[in-house]
């Protein structure tokens, strides 16, 4: 774990639980989506995907987790908070030290980061949309963008708007993925 400081505070717009992240993974923040509220465990869970792992939140009485974690609470400052631990225990408050207190007052839960062996299978994938898009017939293939998908191939090539804006398709299926195919084959501003 190499503790990271979270770059903005504030209940709504506070990076706490991207920072604990970061911290965690011993990556810059900017390396970690800044995850909204809207649809917040979908994300968490996007982002988790890729390294086999999932995050699940479990009471602060019940069994401590083992390894690194988030605790997650009622900072010191009112608004709600994340920070790391280390089997249970608080090791790392993200919160920069300007006076304003620095832990929980009141911890409510863990957020256990835990391997599924089967996440990367189970995980929606490029190729397995391809596959889908090749079994309806469909000529167009989707192609994996810096942050953003895009379908490429066939007459897409032509269309003046062949992507999707979304950072990942890890929970998609083939019907999500044929759905979004359709609604840009058919955009009247693509032809």
């Amino acid at each position: 774990m190499k503790p990271v400081t979270q770059s903005r505070s504030g209940e709504k717009d506070g990076t706490c639980f991207r920072a604990c992240l970061a911290s965690i993974f011993e990556v810059p923040e900017s390396k970690v989506p800044d995850f909204t509220d809207d649809g917040f465990m979908e994300q968490v869970d996007a982002y988790l995907a890729d390294r086999g792992l999932c995050y699940r939140r479990t009471p602060i009485d019940g069994t401590k987790p083992v390894g690194y974690s988030t605790i997650e609470g009622i900072s010191p400052r009112g608004g709600l908070h994340a920070c790391v631990a280390f089997n249970g225990k608080l090791v790392h408050d993200p919160h920069p030290q300007d006076g304003t207190g620095r832990g929980l007052v009141e911890p409510r839960y863990y957020g256990v980061l835990k391997p599924v062996a089967r996440a990367r299978d189970a995980a929606y994938t490029v190729a397995k949309a391809n596959a889908a898009l090749k079994r309806a017939g469909i000529a167009e293939r989707l192609v994996h963008g810096k942050g953003y998908y895009y379908f490429s191939d066939g007459a897409a090539a032509s269309w003046y708007d062949s992507s999707i804006p979304v950072f990942s398709i890890a929970a998609w299926d083939d019907a999500k993925v044929l759905w979004h195919h359709n609604k840009l084959a058919n955009d009247p501003h693509n032809f």
